[in-house]
């Protein structure tokens, strides 16, 4: 019998999922990197999304003229990426090694992924040993505040291959998503995938903490309503 990984399938239709349910996300995040590019006066010779998924955001700035590449942990996402002409890498946020540094490092709408102390300081020494001196990171998260009013969302999406269904949950301080796709084969019986994991949310203090151990000084980092409110951006220099 075949195993599916729910987030192979769920880049099948990731990016109109993301255009039927957040269609300004990716709007939001390109202006807050454009802003933070004019705010320091940087014209970055190369950029890395660290954490790129199907590549929406980095397209963006690459048809601005940018040189982006992009991480991802997930190759089927990475193949959407490529499909839209990006140079994308597979690998994890916490110790992937591509043997060359950026000027400019970002990562959106992943934090939550990382729970413990130590994958966060594993994560921001690993990002910091890709920078040049001088280099910026910026990225966002959710307070655990924020995590909580998250509860019972839920968000879908339905067309002729796929029935999608994201629910939160609460369990313990931490939201535990449960992805159910339905996979409608021609002629045949629907596939039904279930998937579960857990996300998290951060406070400015956690974050504040695990930025101590490494050698990143901080420029900003703020409640922003970027998504919500509880929402923060951290900007950090090398």
């Amino acid at each position: 019998m075949k195993t599916y990984n729910a987030y192979d399938i769920f880049s099948e239709f990731y990016d109109e999922f993301i255009q039927k349910n957040c269609p300004d996300l990716h709007n939001k995040y390109f202006k807050l990197v454009n802003e933070t590019l004019d705010k320091y006066n940087l014209k970055p010779n190369s950029i890395l999304d660290c954490t790129c998924g199907t590549g929406i955001l980095a397209k963006k700035l690459k048809d601005e003229g940018w040189n982006v590449q992009g991480l991802d942990i997930n190759s089927n996402m990475l193949k959407k990426a490529r499909e839209k002409g990006l140079e994308v890498f597979t690998g994890d946020i916490r110790n992937f090694d591509l043997k060359q540094k950026y000027d400019f490092i970002f990562s959106f709408d992943s934090l939550g992924h990382i729970a413990a102390k130590e994958d966060l300081i594993k994560t921001f020494k690993n990002i910091s040993h890709h920078l040049n001196e001088g280099g910026i990171f910026i990225f966002d998260g959710g307070t655990k505040s924020k995590a909580l009013t998250m509860i019972n969302n839920t968000y879908t999406f339905d067309s002729d291959k796929y029935s999608f269904i994201w629910k939160n949950y609460k369990i313990n301080d931490r939201i535990q998503v449960e992805i159910n796709i339905d996979i409608k084969p021609n002629n045949e019986m629907p596939i039904k995938v279930v998937e579960k994991f857990e996300l998290c949310g951060h406070d400015v203090n956690e974050i504040e903490e695990a930025l101590k151990e490494t050698d990143l000084t901080i420029n900003f980092i703020t409640t922003d309503p970027l998504v919500k409110t509880g929402s923060f951006v951290c900007c950090c220099r090398k």
